[in-house]
């Protein structure tokens, strides 16, 4: 069986994640931190959901926010 669920995009959102950080504490009242970032991605987030979906490493313009569109679920066979 195949799910369909139709939805709005509600956001489009490229993140980023830390990986890592470096604190100079040569003056201790006003450490400065440092960080390196990774880009991760496009996600996109849905009307009625918490979730964000990844969408891809370039930016999807065919997805803007308000477009309508439908996610399917397709099981796959054991």
């Amino acid at each position: 069986m195949i799910y369909k669920i139709r939805t709005k995009v509600k956001a489009l959102e490229f993140k980023k994640t830390v990986i890592s950080a470096k604190a100079d504490r040569s003056d201790p009242a006003n450490p400065v931190i440092t960080y390196q970032h990774e880009d991760v991605g496009w996600f996109a987030q849905f009307e009625g959901s918490y979730e964000a979906l990844f969408v891809g490493k370039d930016q999807p313009f065919d997805l803007p926010v308000g477009a309508n569109v439908t996610i399917l679920i397709i099981p796959e066979d054991k």
